[in-house]
């Protein structure tokens, strides 16, 4: 009975914890977390930001990319990419990815029909549904260089 009562008390812990996680995402600088990243990596990398114009470091301190800047402004605002790709024309984009949580339900279903062929349910429903969370990723901004400065970028507004 002790064992029973300590594996669903630890059971239920654990279930507490796992549902206070449902939604983390990572990725707007708008917000003020993201504004401390920005600080990090510029006193981490004070020499490159030294080096920048006026209107560069204002748009790096607002954690913002401007048209124009350079790829080392650009990590410095929003910091290093999910994946690099390499364009047919030459040009560069760099793809940054929010990871979230998602909660997957699946539908269950019990055969009514018992190893022997007879009806039987013994109180017990025939169906039921399970909760699991799922991490998965989604495209949330965009940055396109050519010969190295800033020509584009795309922010997806969630």
């Amino acid at each position: 009975m002790k064992n029973k009562l300590a594996f669903w008390s630890v059971f239920g812990v654990l279930g507490l914890f796992v549902t206070s996680c449902q939604s983390t995402s990572t990725g707007d600088p708008e917000k003020p977390s993201n504004h401390l990243a920005v600080k990090s990596r510029v006193a981490h990398n004070a020499e490159k930001y030294a080096g920048l114009s006026s209107q560069h470091k204002a748009a790096v301190d607002a954690g913002k990319v401007v048209h124009g800047m350079s790829k080392q402004a650009a990590r410095l605002a929003w910091g290093k990419p999910s994946q690099t790709q390499q364009m047919a024309n030459g040009r560069e984009m760099w793809v940054y990815y929010r990871r979230e949580q998602t909660t997957v339900d699946y539908h269950h279903r019990y055969d009514p029909l018992n190893y022997f062929g007879r009806r039987h349910h013994y109180g017990y429903p025939t169906s039921y549904t399970t909760s699991h969370l799922r991490p998965t990723q989604h495209l949330d901004r965009s940055i396109t260089f050519a010969h190295g400065k800033v020509v584009a970028w795309t922010r997806d507004r969630h």
